[in-house]
């Protein structure tokens, strides 16, 4: 396939990030921010929320054999997430790019939006798609508006999102109202 001999070089790029977690709770969030990355020329990367664990970490340390741990870039193709073991976000991040899409993934050691603000700064993203049952999301924000220089108008602040959850994917007995499109 495309980029086989150098997976990483293709990864570059503007990016774009996604709340995402590992069992796909919220494929709208990966939806609309596929959308735009594919409208703008954007690298879209799937931010794995889930994987940070108190236990063990979703990447091989410093320590691991044969210089594993500086393997890996900052922006995981599929092939980086099979190696680790993240098939599913392995196959998340195929189906973007079989739709025509640009796609990467990232598995964060630290849980928690300071994590996912900290990471799209680093990666310069300009839009940070989340779903909209985040409960974190009045923290996120300011982290986002913070996260670009004003001294530096080629950084800008970080937007965010929101991504609703369709109607057509809440049950009826969850949703209490009857189906009116929105306007």
């Amino acid at each position: 396939g495309p980029g086989r001999g150098h997976p990483h070089q293709s990864l570059a790029g503007i990016a774009v990030v996604a709340h995402v977690t590992e069992d796909d709770q919220h494929p709208e969030v990966r939806h609309a921010a596929e959308v735009h990355a594919r409208e703008h020329g954007c690298m879209l990367i799937l931010f794995a929320a889930d994987v940070a664990s108190s236990w063990s970490e979703p990447m091989p340390n410093q320590w691991a054999s044969e210089g594993e741990g500086d393997r890996f870039g900052d922006r995981l193709s599929p092939e980086d997430l099979e190696f680790l073991g993240r098939s599913a976000i392995a196959g998340q991040v195929r189906e973007v790019v079989a739709r025509g899409g640009r796609a990467s993934a990232w598995l964060p050691k630290d849980k928690g939006i300071e994590a996912l603000a900290e990471y799209a700064s680093v990666q310069r993203a300009h839009i940070v798609f989340v779903p909209e049952s985040l409960d974190s999301m009045d923290e996120l924000r300011p982290l986002l508006a913070s996260s670009g220089d004003a001294a530096d108008t080629t950084r800008p602040a970080i937007e965010l999102q929101v991504v609703r959850v369709p109607e057509s994917a809440t049950p009826p007995s969850a949703s209490g109202e009857p189906g009116s499109e929105p306007s």
